[in-house]
């Protein structure tokens, strides 16, 4: 019974023409394009995808990406060219409010540093300093001057105090002289180098190679590379960021607008048909073996029960009428034996 039943079923019913003849009558293109209705499909979908990415984006600190980076910046910021495009980047810096917030920064930055008693120290020493410059120079009364106690306590502490002021001022007032000075010598430069003032671009280039001979870039590039390693993990492991929603977004209309395509369409489904009957055939066998593995893994009793759940009411509706006809023929032939005695 369990062989002829998986004779059935995998040669007749279910055989590789069978399902092929099915296939010839769906459009799978279609039914993508109603799952992909769904947020949490396109999701599900995105979910292989970010986890490439998230493999790919462990390679931003290996070391040889760190010295790749390192040697990329050094080699942009030495040819960056000195142009009035820069000239005019430099102005559009000057006028905007992030200018404002970073002198700002600097201001409070100075006005503390002013108030350091390490900073008086400093200006002590520098007093001495003069004086002992200028009396080898010749002059006798201002070293006399700045030698003494009173005279290097009353300056450093007069200068310290209106820097503080002024400093502090700078900090709460957007319209103070020194912010304005340092904004209107800004504008100015970037005007210098607009017109292409060769002291102005020779200025720039000495800052640029002052600042790329002293600067350590590597532990820069490092720690700027794990930063970004440990955002993009963070976005991506959150559906709801929007990281991950670009990618879903992105995802979901590639394939829409790869399907919009009739030509697409219909060449995606004959590839999705083709697919699946090359599948079949070569694993139609699994059919018999999974309808055999099943039927016997159940006992006699069992695939009893289950054939009389199924077709109980017909077997019933068999011994009927093979009670009435065996009947009928008993009769029969009882009639026949006596009108033949």
């Amino acid at each position: 019974m369990i062989q002829g039943i998986v004779t059935t079923v995998e040669n007749n019913w279910l055989s590789p023409g069978v399902i092929a003849k099915r296939l010839e009558g769906v459009t799978p293109s279609q039914w993508v394009i109603e799952w992909l209705q769904d947020p949490e499909h396109v999701a599900r979908i995105g979910d292989p995808l970010r986890d490439v990415i998230r493999r790919l984006a462990r390679f931003l600190t290996e070391e040889e990406v760190v010295e790749f980076s390192e040697r990329a910046i050094t080699r942009q910021l030495r040819e960056l060219p000195i142009e009035p495009t820069a000239a005019r980047w430099l102005g559009r810096a000057a006028d905007s409010p992030a200018a404002g917030e970073a002198l700002r920064s600097a201001a409070l930055s100075l006005k503390n540093l002013a108030e350091r008693p390490r900073t008086a120290q400093e200006l002590h020493w520098w007093l001495m300093r003069s004086a002992r410059a200028l009396h080898a120079s010749g002059h006798r009364v201002v070293p006399f001057l700045l030698r003494r106690k009173v005279v290097q306590r009353t300056i450093v502490e007069a200068a310290l105090r209106y820097a503080s002021a002024e400093l502090r001022g700078a900090v709460d007032d957007a319209d103070h002289p020194l912010r304005q000075f340092a904004v209107d010598g800004l504008r100015r430069f970037a005007a210098r180098l607009s017109n292409g003032d060769p002291a102005a671009i020779a200025q720039v280039e000495r800052v640029r190679e002052a600042l790329l001979e002293s600067l350590e870039t590597a532990p820069l590039v490092r720690r700027g590379l794990g930063r970004l390693r440990q955002q993009i993990e963070e976005e991506l492991d959150d559906r709801e960021s929007r990281l991950s929603k670009m990618i879903d977004q992105k995802l979901r209309e590639a394939i829409l607008t790869f399907l919009e395509d009739p030509a697409h369409r219909a060449s995606f489904d004959r590839w999705v048909r083709a697919t699946a009957v090359d599948l079949v055939r070569r694993h139609h066998h699994q059919i018999g073996v999974t309808i055999r593995e099943n039927l016997e893994s159940l006992t006699d009793d069992q695939l009893v029960e289950q054939i009389e759940s199924r077709v109980g009411a017909d077997l019933q509706f068999i011994r009927l009428n093979g009670a009435v006809v065996g009947g009928l023929i008993g009769v029969g032939l009882a009639l026949v034996r006596i009108f033949t005695s």
